[in-house]
């Protein structure tokens, strides 16, 4: 289970791990095409949790931004049960 710090919401904390992993597919996207795709990985990730679109997509920009910056945090490991 992921263990969010003070003051940070597990959706925003959902989205940073989301935006850290669009690095994956493009390092050069702009602020507007990532807010665009934060906006697309919310509606899916709300269809099996209930999810706060703005902490979502925040959290999914920052964690682009600091993942491109290589000031991220770890992503967690991935695991089967996921």
């Amino acid at each position: 289970m992921l263990q969010a710090p003070i003051g940070v919401t597990y959706d925003y904390l959902l989205g940073y791990h989301s935006g850290q992993r669009l690095v994956k597919f493009s390092t050069s996207l702009s602020e507007v095409e990532v807010k665009a795709i934060g906006g697309r990985r919310w509606r899916k990730a709300n269809e099996a949790i209930r999810v706060d679109r703005t902490e979502f997509t925040l959290g999914v920009m920052d964690g682009y931004h600091d993942e491109v910056a290589g000031t991220a945090h770890p992503l967690p490991v991935e695991s089967e049960e996921y």
